[in-house]
């Protein structure tokens, strides 16, 4: 009777440790799947808001070629400050948590006192 209550206990002590290891294993799996989707929010959202700051800059570009960059606050936590030197615009990009830069290379054309620009490169800076 004795030798069926130990097994009988130890049974149960596998089975509540295997139990809460999958418990455990599925948490760790279900905050890490939520981390990734806010990531990749955050990452479209900083995205969108480079391009609407690029925007921006080639309109006022356009209006004036001596325009040299802004800041712009995309959001209450989001803001965007883009630079312009020669024809490279750099946009940063700037969150709570993170920074990121893109470069885009633009060319302007000017005719009859009208000045068309054309983006010739836009990525996001890898080597930051």
């Amino acid at each position: 009777m004795k030798n069926r209550a130990s097994i009988l206990l130890i049974s149960m002590i596998i089975i509540c440790a295997v139990t809460l290891l999958m418990a455990i294993t599925l948490t760790e799996v279900s905050i890490s799947s939520g981390y990734q989707r806010m990531n990749t929010t955050e990452l479209k959202t900083s995205y969108y808001a480079a391009e609407s700051c690029l925007e921006e800059t080639l309109i006022r570009l356009e209006g004036d070629p001596s325009f040299s960059g802004t800041a712009l606050l995309v959001q209450p936590d989001l803001t965007c400050q883009s630079t312009v030197s020669g024809s490279l615009i750099t946009i940063t990009v700037t969150n709570l948590t993170y920074n990121e830069i893109f470069r885009g290379e633009y060319n302007m054309d000017s005719e009859d006192l009208v000045n068309n620009i054309s983006l010739e490169d836009w990525k996001e800076d890898a080597n930051l």
